[in-house]
């Protein structure tokens, strides 16, 4: 190590600038060219024209790709391809009055006259569409004494009616279990003995008249029954059979619809004759003899 350097610092500060000029001179030109050639513009492959390998995913409205199918069941025609079957059956019918009382009105009305047919059908073990109201009448009217008030002077009675309702029940026999118009009666008829003599009759009619508001038969009671003798219609159908009827008239009907045409127009006809040609006349003649008959005297 030189020592003597080091005790001895050099006495001028370095300058910024080369003490010597380069030895070579500066180039403008690169030294090296790159070893890779420069790129084509083109695509060293071609692209493919198919089809992609997967379809778009269609957006909801979009059309689908393969057309709907068409339905394998036929479109129904509405003309029914056979006419339904009709089977005769008998019909047995009979009327039935039943004596009510403790009834709040003279007459029944709609709910009152359902629930007796409710319950009628229910003593019977039927349809109510087989049972039909045909009517009542009020037989005596009892008036009995509800409260009395002395002060304001007035006293309220509470009025009921004892009446006889009748009824009428059609039941076709295909749509019981009897195959004898003479068994079904004396089923149905027995059933609706007991059912009033027993009292279920009116337990159903009062329980029949809270459900449709009946305020009127909601405390009757139901005390006699009375049946009228069967009849048996074998020429209807049930279910009826409208098919041959025809809306065109009956010859009964034209030769009817003609002598009432003939004689409105002969009518019409006399009358316009009568205020046309005679009518006028008669006048006529009443001034004639009012003129003669009457005499005007003139005073000067």
């Amino acid at each position: 190590m030189d020592f003597d350097l080091m005790n001895n610092p050099p006495s001028a500060a370095p300058s910024q600038e080369p003490t010597a000029p380069p030895s070579v001179s500066l180039s403008v030109e690169p030294t090296a060219f790159p070893t890779a050639l420069q790129t084509s513009a083109m695509p060293s492959t071609t692209p493919t024209q198919s089809a992609p390998s997967v379809r778009p995913t269609p957006r909801p409205g979009d059309p689908t790709w393969s057309p709907t199918p068409i339905p394998s069941v036929a479109k129904l025609t509405p003309v029914p391809s056979a006419q339904p079957s009709y089977m005769t059956s008998p019909i047995l019918s009979f009327n039935s009055s039943l004596t009510m009382s403790g009834v709040t009105s003279s007459y029944l009305d709609q709910p009152a006259q359902q629930s007796v047919i409710s319950a009628a059908a229910i003593s019977m073990g039927i349809t109510t569409n087989t049972i039909s109201y045909l009517g009542s009448i009020a037989t005596a009217e009892n008036r009995r004494l509800f409260t009395t008030d002395f002060l304001r002077g007035f006293t309220l009675f509470t009025t009921s009616y004892k009446m006889v309702s009748l009824l009428k029940v059609s039941v076709p026999l295909s749509a019981t279990t009897y195959t004898n118009s003479t068994l079904l009666y004396k089923s149905l008829t027995q059933s609706l003995n007991t059912a009033v003599v027993s009292g279920a009759f009116t337990t159903s009619l009062q329980e029949a008249a809270v459900l449709n508001n009946a305020t009127s038969v909601v405390a009757a009671q139901v005390t006699n029954v009375t049946n009228s003798a069967p009849s048996v219609n074998n020429d209807l159908q049930y279910p009826p059979d409208n098919s041959n009827k025809s809306d065109s008239l009956t010859e009964g009907e034209i030769v009817g619809i003609s002598i009432g045409l003939f004689v409105f127009f002969a009518l019409v006809a006399a009358g316009c004759y009568y205020f046309v040609y005679i009518r006028p006349g008669a006048q006529e003649s009443e001034v004639i003899a009012f003129a003669s008959n009457s005499s005007v005297e003139i005073t000067l």
